[in-house]
């Protein structure tokens, strides 16, 4: 199997260096070789969504923001169980004031599980034991509110997931 490698790429993630240290991590004198530990820069894939989409695996990692439904709801759909691969990880933000219409997280089987809580601390969008196929940010959702699915036995799983007001977020 060939890896590829981009130099390119791990230049501009490279920030710059620690303090170079000896092999035993000491401060250097003359003569000694030196260990040279690179600060990388941290960063994550941002997507803006404004339409209907459908995920695939190589969006795993990805963190997607709502920017404007103005154009009518639209539903963004997660890898189906079938081709999901354990590990997969996305985070929706709503980054719109009360958005003019619904933007639906679609699992596309009732496979998304776990709580979602409100500004008040009560799981407002949980699953409470029983499997959803859609989360849904209502047209009540304020800017921040957010939900975040690891794929893991199976299921989506909402690792976190919160809303700033009451109905922002919603299940079905």
């Amino acid at each position: 199997m060939a890896l590829k490698f981009s130099f390119n790429k791990l230049r501009s993630a490279v920030k710059g260096f620690l303090t170079e240290t000896d092999t035993q991590g000491a401060s250097l004198t003359a003569g000694e070789e030196a260990i040279a530990v690179p600060l990388m820069r941290q960063g994550f894939i941002v997507e803006k969504l404004n339409a209907a989409r459908t995920l695939n695996t190589s969006d795993s990692g990805k963190i997607f923001y709502n920017s404007d439904a103005s154009g009518g709801a639209y539903t963004v759909t997660l890898p189906p169980a079938a081709s999901a691969e354990e590990g997969m990880w996305f985070r929706f933000v709503n980054t719109e004031v009360t958005p003019a219409n619904a933007v639906t997280i679609a699992a596309g089987s009732a496979i998304i599980a776990g709580p979602a809580k409100d500004v008040g601390g009560d799981i407002g969008a949980g699953t409470g034991g029983t499997e959803v196929s859609n989360v849904l940010f209502s047209t009540d959702a304020e800017i921040g509110d957010n939900v975040e699915f690891v794929f893991v036995g199976g299921y989506y799983v909402m690792m976190h997931g919160g809303s700033s007001i009451a109905a922002g977020l919603t299940t079905s």
